[in-house]
């Protein structure tokens, strides 16, 4: 199988059978959860019917315009389908696997999470994710900010702690020179 660098692109690519017939298109792409390369096909069939069937891609081939299957037309037409909302169910996931006697991937014993997800799914989440850290960076930038602020007032406190112990210091300068003198001035007075 190719490389899936360009996983979107196959979108709309001919499917042709093991035979080179043209069988349908490719509508979607899947692959296991946290892998890139995709390893089931969304394969729309039929002029009228217009069915969308799960076709392994592990053996696929990728032409410059086509995408060969290792099946006969009729094997993908028998091909479990999937529901036109581009998400997998659990139940066309199961299908699937089990038509083409495909182990189930790893934390299969999890029902509730997912086993495969479409490129389209992976491209949003990729795009809310790129979001959540922008995100995170102007969160980051605001506590740097934050933290500027912080030690500017912390240097202002303690310029400020450091004048008000001063004043506090002439205070009581000044109060021991005016006791003094007052001592003074009560042992120098001439008694009246």
């Amino acid at each position: 199988m190719a490389q899936a660098e360009h996983i979107d692109d196959w979108k709309g690519l001919d499917v042709v059978d093991r035979d080179g017939e043209k069988v349908g298109k490719l509508e979607e792409t899947y692959s296991e959860l946290g892998q890139r390369d995709p390893v089931i096909g969304a394969v729309k069939t039929g002029r009228l019917t217009h069915k969308v069937h799960l076709v392994p891609l592990t053996d696929a081939t990728v032409g410059r315009d086509h995408i060969r299957v290792p099946l006969s037309e009729d094997e993908v037409d028998a091909a479990p389908t999937v529901g036109a909302s581009g998400q997998m169910t659990r139940e066309e996931e199961t299908a699937f696997l089990r038509h083409f006697e495909i182990d189930e991937p790893d934390g299969a014993d999890d029902d509730r999470t997912p086993r495969y997800e479409s490129s389209a799914v992976a491209t949003k989440r990729r795009a809310a994710l790129d979001e959540d850290l922008e995100r995170a960076d102007e969160v980051e930038a605001e506590a740097d900010e934050v933290a500027a602020r912080a030690e500017e007032t912390e240097r202002e406190a303690a310029e400020a702690d450091k004048k008000a112990r001063a004043d506090r210091d002439e205070e009581e300068r000044l109060r021991r020179e005016a006791e003094e003198t007052r001592s003074r001035v009560q042992a120098s007075r001439p008694p009246e």
